[in-house]
């Protein structure tokens, strides 16, 4: 908010000055006007932002909750505006290029909403879906989309998602536009809630309640 001085004038009477007599009395003498005061700087906006998040943030490669003898590692491509993830199961402990065994690849835009109260720092996110889909990475993982989705895959060529598979966690696009998520970056850490067992975020409602159990990336470069 700017603030302004009101402007006084002080007049200097000058009767207390002693002149010859009859000389004509001292006219007043008008005080310099102060500048008017510097407006007052607005705050600096706080918060979370997606400039912030823009780069590429990597999770660790980690044994599969599903105990299936799987690795998996999540990768995060960021701009201000969209997401872009891969999900991948991989056939090895380092999670590498040659043991992929199954690539999950979601995208589409996304928002930093209000803060939440779960922590500090921490920010809603509204994460929506633009295209889902699967690739599987050996023939193996070929038999496994057309035993647990129905999908006639092949190595290599996504297979779209948009319609959903159950044993994926994935549900269809039509049923669940958006993840409702809260969010919390810690230094060149990013934090996402917890999912639930049926990895249903679809309404705002089923936004996690807490960061521990959740994924955690770190930004890369």
């Amino acid at each position: 908010m700017t603030s302004v001085q009101p402007l006084f004038r002080t007049l200097l009477v000058g009767a207390a000055l002693v002149g010859c007599a009859g000389d004509p009395p001292a006219p007043p003498v008008e005080a310099p006007t102060p500048p008017p005061a510097a407006p007052t700087p607005s705050p600096a906006p706080t918060g979370l932002t997606g400039a912030a998040l823009e780069g590429t943030w990597q999770g660790p490669c980690s044994p599969s909750p599903a105990g299936d003898g799987s690795f998996n590692q999540l990768t995060f491509r960021m701009t201000p505006t969209t997401w872009d993830l891969d999900y991948v199961a991989h056939g090895d402990a380092t999670c590498s290029d040659s043991a992929v065994f199954l690539r999950v690849n979601i995208k589409g835009p996304y928002t930093i909403g209000a803060p939440s109260p779960v922590a500090p720092g921490a920010h809603e996110g509204t994460f929506s879906f633009a295209q889902k889909s699967v690739t599987a990475g050996q023939e193996a993982a070929v038999g496994f989309l057309k035993q647990k989705c129905n999908f006639d895959a092949k190595v290599g060529v996504p297979v779209d998602l948009g319609a959903g598979c159950a044993n994926l966690g994935a549900y269809p696009l039509a049923d669940c536009k958006d993840d409702h998520d809260i969010v919390q970056l810690d230094g060149s850490t990013l934090r996402f809630g917890k999912r639930p067992a049926d990895n249903n975020m679809c309404t705002a409602d089923k936004r996690p309640a807490t960061f521990e159990g959740g994924a955690a990336v770190t930004k890369k470069g």
